[in-house]
């Protein structure tokens, strides 16, 4: 897995579909999915729900649990996001 391309402070859309399609296809419900990317189940569906956008983390989580999908057909969007100095 190449997670080299993950940056930080980029916040990422999933696409929700194709994610749950191919958890499906490998008999796995979200629960298990979030299991299996080492994640908090609320995390997952926070990103998923689009509540939330997706970090590094998830990204990472996703492409180790599909390292044979691409990451474009993973992910909709990206946006960078600004750390302020209260958050660091």
């Amino acid at each position: 897995m190449n997670t080299q391309g993950i940056k930080e402070n980029t916040v990422y859309r999933l696409n929700r579909g194709y994610i749950i399609e191919l958890a499906a296809n490998s008999g796995w419900s979200q629960n298990e999915l979030a299991r299996r990317m080492k994640l908090p189940k609320g995390t997952l569906s926070n990103a998923l729900s689009g509540r939330r956008g997706a970090g590094r983390k998830v990204i990472a989580g996703l492409l180790r649990v599909f390292p044979q999908e691409s990451f474009t057909d993973m992910v909709l969007s990206v946006r960078q996001v600004e750390r302020h100095a209260c958050n660091l």
